[in-house]
């Protein structure tokens, strides 16, 4: 589930050119929906939107099933549009994929939620030709995703769109072969042999870290003997949900992701997983689901039983809106501050 764009739509072309914004990258052999949703002047608002692998037909059934118990469950569209990317040929007896949009319109329709549009096209890219699967008269050539309106106003919010979703798993991929993760282990083995300090103290790292964060704000990178000790510190469970309000700040949370993104890029594991699960937190509360879910494997990859990791991996299985989690961890970090 990824991001929500109060735009209404004029055309279908709008509307392709408007998912690689959406998703954060340009997907390729992929069903894309895009839930529709009502408002004041009668046109339909972008809401989230969710890429899945194109299925076999044995697993129509499945996927129809996940969606309407998971993501679409928690979104409640007014309606859906299907975009269907594949190179496969449009010729023949139809569309390509035309028996899943046939499933899919059918099980969406009966459950309240009708797919107003279902597009094919070969690829996302300027001058791409798209056919309507309900009316192969409509069709047309894509214009330029860059220009879109969609585009712009992510743009505006400082929204990255990578080529491929490829290249967004190497933006969290181990650097240097390792290398780094295996020095940082040692230095690692030599803090936690430190006797764990008072309240007074942990609430003091809290501190440190947002004033790494501040400088990171200010174009001052941390040297990598606080990268390791910051990663020392977030192994200790209040010192890491001490960042929760760091995520929710407007100011602070995009240097708060460059340092996660440093950990996670050079930590061991299982040490990883504390930063990796903090930036798919601050990512999914972006709306950048499709990061998220990137970071939420590395956190899992590196400690399988991670439990934030894990609730976060249902969030976004389930589709939970970004904005719902918001309000649930702000009132969690309220009630904790109370106490």
């Amino acid at each position: 589930m990824d991001n929500t764009a109060a735009l209404s739509l004029d055309t279908i072309g709008e509307l392709l050119t408007a998912v690689p914004h959406m998703l954060g990258y340009y997907p390729t052999e992929s069903l894309v929906l895009v839930s529709l949703h009502d408002n004041a002047s009668g046109q339909a608002r972008l809401g989230a939107t969710m890429r899945i692998g194109l299925p076999t037909p044995q697993e129509y059934t499945d996927l129809v099933t996940y969606l309407l118990a998971g993501p679409l469950h928690a979104v409640c569209p007014d309606a859906l549009a299907l975009v269907l990317l594949s190179h496969d040929n449009a010729s023949g007896e139809g569309l390509p994929h035309h028996r899943l949009v046939s499933t899919l319109q059918l099980a969406l329709a009966a459950a309240g939620m009708p797919v107003i549009q279902a597009v094919w096209a070969p690829e996302i890219r300027h001058g791409a030709e798209w056919v309507s699967y309900f009316d192969p008269d409509l069709r047309g050539r894509l214009g330029d995703p860059r220009a879109s309106l969609v585009g712009a106003e992510l743009t505006a919010r400082g929204q990255i769109v990578f080529d491929s979703r490829e290249q967004m798993c190497a933006l969290i991929a181990p650097a240097d072969g390792g290398a780094t993760a295996a020095r940082w282990a040692t230095q690692l083995d030599g803090l936690a042999l430190e006797a764990p300090g008072p309240g007074d103290e942990l609430d003091q790292h809290v501190q440190d870290i947002n004033e790494v964060i501040d400088g990171i704000a200010d174009g001052q990178d941390p040297d990598e003997h606080t990268l390791v000790r910051i990663l020392h510190w977030l192994q200790t469970t209040l010192i890491r949900d001490g960042m929760l309000p760091t995520l929710l700040s407007s100011d602070k949370a995009h240097a708060a992701e460059r340092l996660w993104l440093a950990l996670v890029r050079n930590a061991p594991a299982p040490e990883l997983a504390e930063p990796a699960a903090l930036l798919a937190l601050s990512t999914y509360l972006r709306g950048e689901g499709a990061l998220a879910r990137i970071a939420v494997t590395r956190a899992k990859e590196a400690n399988p039983d991670h439990i934030l990791a894990g609730l976060l991996e249902r969030a976004l299985d389930h589709g939970i809106p970004p904005g719902d989690l918001a309000s649930l961890l702000a009132d969690t970090v309220d009630t904790t501050t109370e106490h």
